[in-house]
């Protein structure tokens, strides 16, 4: 490639189109962020520039002092203008949470959970007829869990127990 190239050019020899998600995959120079996610990088004017926010200008129009280009497709190397959109860090958020992208796996699913469905509804049953640690011994827990599932510290969403702190917050 020659540097005699404008960046638009360059732009549009270093993505492919993949024909199943629709995504236009960056080919070219690949960084990464504090996260560890990978970002295309292009030089325009001397400064490197990521590869989706050069796309969203160039086919879009200016991005808004402050905020971020977001992907709906939640793929980092896709520079397709028609996945991309304008939002704050709030609005990035919510939509990773509306795709359950990024949450922690609930319950049994979450890999450091000891405790089982069936376990924790009967731990349930038993709060405030035992002691926590005749719970735990009954259940093959520790007094720690049961605590935190009395106060709906876990598990919250199996037993209707939310934490009454968090609530007033």
């Amino acid at each position: 490639m020659s540097r005699s190239q404008t960046a638009e050019q360059r732009f549009d020899a270093r993505h492919a189109a993949n024909p199943e998600t629709g995504c236009w995959i960056w080919r070219g120079t690949i960084g990464h962020d504090k996260r560890g996610n990978q970002r295309g990088q292009l030089r325009v004017n001397a400064r490197i520039t990521l590869a989706h926010r050069f796309s969203y200008e160039r086919f879009v129009g200016p991005i808004p002092a402050g905020l971020l280009v977001c992907h709906h497709c939640d793929n980092t190397l896709c520079v397709n203008p028609d996945h991309l959109f304008v939002g704050t860090q709030a609005d990035n958020m919510q939509d990773m949470l509306a795709k359950e992208r990024g949450a922690q796996p609930r319950g049994e699913l979450n890999g450091k959970s000891n405790l089982t469905r069936e376990t924790v509804l009967a731990i349930h049953a038993l709060i405030g007829t035992r002691s926590n640690s005749s719970i735990a011994r009954l259940c093959g827990t520790t007094p720690s869990n049961v605590g935190n599932i009395a106060r709906g510290d876990s598990w919250a969403w199996l037993t209707g127990r939310a934490n009454d702190e968090r609530k007033a917050a």
